[in-house]
């Protein structure tokens, strides 16, 4: 049973964190939850919500949108086309922090997970060995902890426990197969300090040829990933890739539902290489389209009273805008995002930009 002072002490715990208690601070702690607004069927940002304000007034005319089942269907389709966007614009703003962050702290990324990985040296030595000696800096990681050991050899004094146990998980000794003699411990009538300190510099020696020979393919990566080239790989890119295909995926059921299924899809016995000849076809039958299709009635506009002209006013350059992936109108839309099933990232790509240059 708690006593009267652990009692008097909960209760001042509980009266420290209650959390937001206005509702400026209630509003402001909701947003904790959202960081990219990638995820989700709904939107919370402001510049998303007119985003997506913009693109129905875009689509609405073409939609007959009497039907609440329609009306519904809508909004998720424009949600999702909102996102797919947004998910291209945080793949770029992602790829240049990766490359910005490759030139500015290659080295010590690649040591914090090498150190990340040594943490479960004692646990997996054998893998964990595998994995440091996979990379420069997790076999220089290896290195320096050998030199350390021999220093204690060298001063004059023997391993501790602690210490011969290190060493064994540096030569991936795994922990059930220590008992008796083990490649660190002389057999008998040996001198059991030089033998270690002979351990010792043979491994320090192919530690410092397998750091050299590491080295080319060290900068060879560093120069991938300071052009961007790694980032698709990356956790996190990969994850802007989920969320993508998720958008795009509720995009497409959305518009199944709402201009009905979209036309057989080209067989695949062909391979890529016909799949992706279909696929440009239906392409440039959209842009054939969009170009006989008529323009959208616009309410005329009044004439501006007469006034006199206001002095010339030289605006400060724009940021160029990042380039829209997916341009604003259903049906080219719909099968851009219909090709991502059928093509890789590369090919899928070069598709958008051929149906960005037929519509310029």
């Amino acid at each position: 049973m708690a006593s009267e002072a652990q009692i008097a002490a909960n209760r001042r715990n509980g009266n420290l964190g209650k959390g937001p208690v206005t509702d400026d601070g209630k509003a402001k702690s909701r947003m904790n939850a959202i960081k990219h607004g990638l995820t989700g069927a709904g939107v919370a940002e402001n510049d998303t919500i007119a985003a997506v304000a913009e693109r129905k007034a875009e689509w609405g005319w073409r939609v007959d949108l009497e039907k609440p089942e329609n009306e519904m269907s809508f909004h998720v389709m424009v949600v999702a086309s909102v996102v797919c966007d947004r998910g291209f614009e945080a793949a770029q703003i992602y790829q240049k922090e990766f490359s910005a962050r490759a030139r500015a702290n290659w080295d010590s990324d690649r040591r914090l997970i090498a150190e990340t990985q040594a943490m479960r040296l004692a646990k997996s030595p054998g893998l964990v060995c595998r994995q440091l000696e996979g990379t420069k800096q997790g076999a220089e990681l290896m290195l320096e902890r050998w030199e350390r050991l021999g220093a204690t050899l060298e001063s004059g004094g023997d391993w501790s426990e602690s210490e011969r146990s290190h060493a064994l998980d540096l030569l991936g000794v795994a922990v059930d197969l220590r008992n008796g003699l083990t490649p660190v411990d002389a057999r008998s009538g040996e001198d059991g300090l030089a033998f270690r300190k002979a351990v010792v510099s043979r491994q320090i020696e192919r530690l410092r040829k397998l750091a050299g020979s590491l080295a080319s393919l060290d900068a060879m990566q560093r120069d991938h990933a300071e052009r961007g080239y790694l980032a698709e790989y990356t956790k996190a890119g990969q994850l802007i890739e989920r969320y993508q295909r998720e958008a795009a995926r509720r995009f497409l059921k959305a518009r199944e539902e709402l201009c009905g299924p979209p036309p057989a899809a080209a067989p695949r016995s062909g391979g890529r290489k016909s799949v992706r000849k279909s696929i440009e076809a239906a392409l440039a039958e959209h842009v054939e389209d969009l170009k006989e299709r008529p323009a959208r009635p616009e309410a005329p506009r009044p004439m501006p009273a007469a006034v006199d002209p206001p002095a010339q006013r030289i605006d400060p350059p724009q940021p160029i805008a990042p380039v829209n992936v997916a341009p604003n109108d259903m049906s080219l839309y719909a099968s851009l995002l219909a090709s991502a099933p059928y093509m890789n990232r590369h090919e899928r790509r070069a598709a958008q930009a051929k149906a960005r240059r037929r519509l310029s």
